[in-house]
């Protein structure tokens, strides 16, 4: 790990962000797994940060397993990596289609496998890629995320707009499976279980949940949490940059923080815009409000 006087470094701020990347990347057993959002206003390559993380894990443990959770009616963003880098997994039973959203929508044919329960989703997830796994009743992202943590080695989770899964508020029955699933995000340390999560609107997201995040990723137009050492003024003045990748502030248990850049530009692939549908009458994490037990 870069220490964080190094010399090489124009900045102690520098240094920090390279000590903060080398915690995410290396996976030290005595340090254990790490829950990290990124957020910042829309178009500001939130995405692109956990693509990033993603692509690296891919390319340096080729033998680790990586779960991505893309939005139903909303553009793949896991078709940015490489192509064979990729595959879909849909829950057996659920009526998901895709379809082309540069030719109205039309419905398409995808390659996929269907799994029938968690550990035939996590066995037929191919190491060395990235799975992104398609549940007609998100609420099973909490129980799969439980699952992992019996898994004993180390494994990825990739949750893209993760607001929409733990949603700020929640009453009923869903308040009872969020607060279980905000237990379950304080193990991951423990369980060598890396969550990456995206947001725009962090109040979008039950303080629960967010109050269990290790490492924040400040982008352009976010809004720094309460206990934060990074400012609003050092937040609006980031770069940003569509060539060299915009710049970013992470920060560690609101103890450290540093500011580097995300160089790697991911842009949609031309005939890959794609998204999936589910049923209108599906169950929505929406529905669990009107629930009371």
């Amino acid at each position: 790990m870069t220490k964080i006087t190094d010399l090489r470094f124009a900045s102690r701020e520098a240094a920090t962000f390279v000590e903060i990347m080398d915690r995410i990347q290396v996976q030290n057993p005595e340090m254990g797994g790490i829950f990290l959002e990124a957020t910042g206003m829309q178009g500001v390559a939130k995405t692109a940060v956990i693509l990033t993380f993603l692509e690296d894990t891919i390319k340096n443990h080729p033998d680790q397993k990586c779960f991505w959770r893309n939005p139903f009616f909303a553009p793949f963003q896991f078709v940015k990596l490489e192509p064979g880098t990729w595959e879909i997994l849909v829950e057996e039973g659920a009526n998901i289609t895709f379809h082309d959203r540069d030719n109205r929508l039309q419905q398409i044919n995808l390659p996929y496998k269907t799994f029938s329960d968690f550990q035939d989703l996590y066995d037929k997830a191919t190491p060395g890629k990235c799975s992104a796994v398609f549940f007609e009743d998100e609420t099973k992202w909490y129980g799969f995320i439980h699952f992992l943590r019996g898994v004993g080695e180390w494994t990825h989770v990739f949750l893209d707009e993760y607001g929409e899964l733990f949603p700020a508020n929640p009453s009923g029955q869903l308040h009872r499976m969020i607060v279980n699933a905000s237990g379950d995000l304080k193990e991951v340390r423990k369980c060598y279980i890396n969550v990456f999560a995206t947001t725009q609107v962090t109040s979008d997201v039950d303080w629960r949940i967010r109050s269990k995040i290790m490492i924040l990723a400040y982008l352009y137009g976010a809004r720094p949490v309460g206990a934060s050492r990074v400012t609003q003024m050092a937040i609006d003045a980031l770069e940003r940059d569509i060539v060299r990748g915009n710049e970013v502030w992470l920060e560690e248990g609101f103890g450290k923080f540093g500011k580097g850049r995300f160089t790697k530009i991911y842009k949609p692939r031309p005939g890959m815009n794609w998204q999936a549908n589910k049923p209108d009458d599906s169950v929505t994490i929406a529905d669990y409000l009107k629930r009371k037990s």
